[in-house]
């Protein structure tokens, strides 16, 4: 809407600034309506009825009501009227009148009556309407009163006219009457997915307008053209007010893995191997299992006790059980290697997430024709493989048309590329088969000190270590860029001055703000001095095998630190009398500064 402003003088020296005052009335607010609220505005004309006016009052036990009844009505013959009425309590009452009248005056009756109980017995009347005396009145009740009472206020006047008999029917119009029927649904409403393309803002409530163009003259007002925000869609769990599916308090609190101290350590290690497509036993002499951040599955070393198991095994998806927690590995490369009176044969592989990579599925290519998610194209690229992707732990995003090129990959190693652009890494559970996308650091090293570790080692399970220094520039900057698409950012470490840049990062997939903060942040954290720790502990029924990208709280010599997880190499060896040995080792990175 334009508004159009013309003065009829010159401006005068006025004092700035100006105050425009404007008649009329003014625009009233919409009623704010807030979402799972209902809200009605409804606007009723009517004209009441002239013939029948009633207003009535009861007092029994309740509030009082009031009665007052008014009829107007011409009639010029004579009207008989018998009322029968059974009460709830009592006898029958019958009330009999004949009358011979011509009414052309006003008659009003008021009755003002407040009773407890009143058992009518009996009541009759007759009355002489030509003279207007009563002739007998007979009445008996049985009344309780609790306060005054007021009745009769009567005005008649009668003309004798011929005795008719007439039965009263009495017909009402009602000009300009309106009705408008409402039917409303009371109660939580159905769960439901709503779709929109209305306009979202950023997180930080900022639009920022560039123009290509210098500005030329143009006539008032200008017009700003937006391009329609993508459909978004969200599920709306029902309720109303009240929601009818309320969220519940979490009850899995994040509690750190903390193995008991104890004086001594009775264990009886187990190393079970079947395989998963008969259940056949395969014996191993060792094994052992490897992964680092970045990779997408882990690294599988199994030594065999014959060549039958290894022929058995070839090429085969096996079931590892180390002191009672369950691996998956195919054996996908065997070998053998002899040496004087002994031949030992052995197989490498790789994790269950390999049957999404070479040589187990084909090479492909993907590009988003269309406005995709992040969680959207990784769902197309894992699509009929039986797996599913779990991007909770991140902000997702929209990935313009066009954005995302990916060419002669397999299913996981583009899953896994895309998550490298933005500095995170994948989680594959092998027995749910689920692909977890999670940033390389759960907490960024400056803030450490308030984060829950995830596992809680102390000096009584360690039964090695040994520590590193890393002299890295200390960096508080990057400035991170998308390609043909994409936005440019600077991300900054909170509470610097953000004058020391990290190497830039540009990568497609730097589309949106949520995408330049996970890089950034991942290219921040990995900059200044670290300390290496190489930490050897066993595998317990209350300290289970460790993950690449946990956050490790360990207490030794009598000093406490933080350590992001960045490997774990686990070892199984059986000796030649049967004994089973089991260790991890944990390579983890201690920021410094």
């Amino acid at each position: 809407m334009t508004v159009q402003l013309t003065f009829t003088t010159p401006l005068a020296d006025y004092t700035y600034p100006l105050q425009l005052r404007f008649g009329g009335s003014v625009p009233q607010p919409e009623p704010p309506i807030k979402d799972g609220s209902i809200g009605i505005e409804v606007g009723t004309l009517w004209t009441s009825t002239t013939a029948i006016e009633e207003q009535t009052t009861v007092q029994s036990g309740s509030d009082a009501i009031g009665q007052q009844v008014e009829f107007n009505w011409n009639s010029a013959k004579s009207i008989k009227q018998q009322v029968a009425s059974a009460w709830h309590k009592g006898e029958l009452l019958n009330n009999s009148i004949d009358s011979i009248w011509s009414l052309i005056a006003l008659t009003h009756n008021q009755i003002k009556v407040v009773w407890i109980r009143g058992n009518i017995e009996y009541s009759q009347t007759k009355v002489d309407w030509v003279k207007g005396q009563v002739l007998e009145k007979t009445l008996q009740s049985d009344w309780v009163v609790n306060s005054e009472y007021l009745e009769h206020t009567d005005q008649v006047n009668w003309i004798l006219g011929n005795k008719l008999n007439q039965i009263i029917v009495s017909r009402y119009n009602s000009f300009e009457y309106r009705t408008n029927d409402h039917d409303i649904n009371w109660g939580p409403h159905a769960s439901r997915w709503i779709c929109s393309t209305k306009y979202r803002p950023p997180v930080d409530g900022k639009v920022k307008l560039e123009f290509k163009e210098p500005f030329a003259t143009s006539p008032s007002p200008i017009q700003l053209r937006f391009t329609p925000s993508p459909n978004y869609c969200y599920f709306d769990d029902g309720g109303g007010l009240i929601d009818s599916n309320p969220v519940l308090p979490p009850i899995d609190f994040k509690l750190p893995i903390e193995p008991q101290i104890r004086r001594s350590y009775l264990m009886q290690p187990t190393l079970e191997c079947v395989r998963v497509s008969d259940n056949k036993v395969i014996v191993l002499s060792g094994v052992s299992l490897s992964h680092a951040r970045g990779q997408y599955a882990w690294s599988i070393r199994a030594d065999f006790s014959s060549q039958l198991d290894a022929k058995n095994a070839e090429n085969q998806l096996l079931k590892l059980t180390i002191n009672g927690y369950e691996f998956f590995a195919f054996c996908e490369q065997c070998s053998v290697s002899r040496s004087f009176n002994q031949t030992r044969h052995s197989a490498t592989g790789r994790s269950r997430v390999a049957e999404l990579a070479l040589p187990h599925q084909r090479p492909i290519s993907y590009n988003n024709t269309v406005d995709r998610s992040f969680a959207g194209a990784v769902s197309d690229i894992l699509q009929n493989s039986g797996w599913s992707a779990d991007v909770s732990a991140i902000n997702d995003f929209t990935i313009p048309a066009g954005a995302l090129s990916l060419s002669q990959v397999s299913p996981i190693e583009a899953v896994n590329q895309m998550a490298g652009q933005l500095g995170c890494m994948l989680e594959c559970d092998d027995e749910k088969r689920t692909i977890k996308v999670l940033p390389k650091f759960p907490t960024t090293p400056w803030n450490f000190n308030d984060a829950t570790v995830d596992v809680s080692l102390h000096e009584s399970v360690i039964t090695n270590h040994s520590e590193t220094e890393q002299i890295n520039k200390l960096c508080n900057a990057c400035w991170v860029r998308g390609e043909q698409f994409g936005v440019s950012a600077k991300v900054k470490r909170t509470g610097s001055a953000g004058d020391v840049p990290a190497a830039d990062i540009n990568q497609p997939l730097i589309v949106h703000n949520s995408a330049a903060q996970l890089a950034g942040t991942h290219a921040i954290a990995e900059t200044g001095r670290k300390r290496n720790h190489s930490i050897t502990v066993p595998i317990m029924n209350d300290l289970p095998p460790l993950k690449s990208g946990m956050l490790l709280g360990v207490a030794l010599d009598g000093r406490t630190f933080k350590a992001t997880i960045n490997s774990v190499n686990i070892d199984v060896r059986i000796g030649d009398n049967a004994a089973i040995t089991v260790s991890q080792t944990v390579n983890a990175i201690e920021p410094l500064e």
